[in-house]
């Protein structure tokens, strides 16, 4: 009995999420998990390494196009604290955001649609400075979807302003069915 009522359970689990909608086009996804950390490389290099990675899984008999990101979506994304909320409560206060590392294309390879704004382009990797942030995000934090210009800064660099730089819709974050989360690129 117990047997059968976790396998109910379990199918049961299947069917929600097989009619979940993630935010991003997964029926014709695949992904490659790569572990950097044992080469021993800085930034630049790691970043090299990927781009050399995306190039020849681009270059594959049947892939269309690749792109790389730090963490995939559903994947649990690392969390940043923001000094957020001036814009709707008055006051800033310290606030654990999920965020991504992305390649420029990551979106438009996911089929992640762009609400206001741009998509991040190669001149935005140098400084770090700009960012593109999901719906939620933007109507939580700033009161309206269309943010595109305004700044936020972080715990750690409270004197860096970054820069907003397109708004996207929302895709799964850490799990599928889950509610949509603020989320910044």
């Amino acid at each position: 009995l117990l047997l059968l009522v976790a396998a109910g359970t379990f199918v049961e689990g299947l069917l929600r999420a097989e009619g979940t909608d993630p935010g991003f086009d997964w029926e014709e996804t695949g992904f490659v998990q790569v572990n950097a950390a044992p080469l021993g490389l800085d930034d630049d290099g790691t970043l090299a390494l990927f781009d050399q990675i995306q190039d020849r899984i681009q270059a594959l008999p049947g892939v269309d196009r690749a792109t790389t990101s730090l963490m995939l979506p559903a994947g649990l994304f690392g969390t940043t604290t923001l000094l957020l909320g001036s814009e709707v409560s008055g006051a800033d206060r310290p606030t654990e955001i999920p965020w991504n590392y992305v390649s420029d294309n990551y979106f438009q390879v996911l089929g992640i649609e762009l609400l206001h704004g741009r998509l991040l382009n190669e001149a935005d990797f140098g400084g770090g400075d700009a960012a593109v942030v999901s719906e939620t995000f933007a109507r939580t934090y700033y009161g309206q979807t269309d943010v595109v210009g305004r700044s936020y800064r972080s715990e750690g660099s409270p004197d860096v302003a970054r820069q907003i730089v397109g708004v996207v819709s929302d895709a799964t974050v850490r799990s599928l069915g889950e509610a949509p989360a603020p989320t910044i690129y």
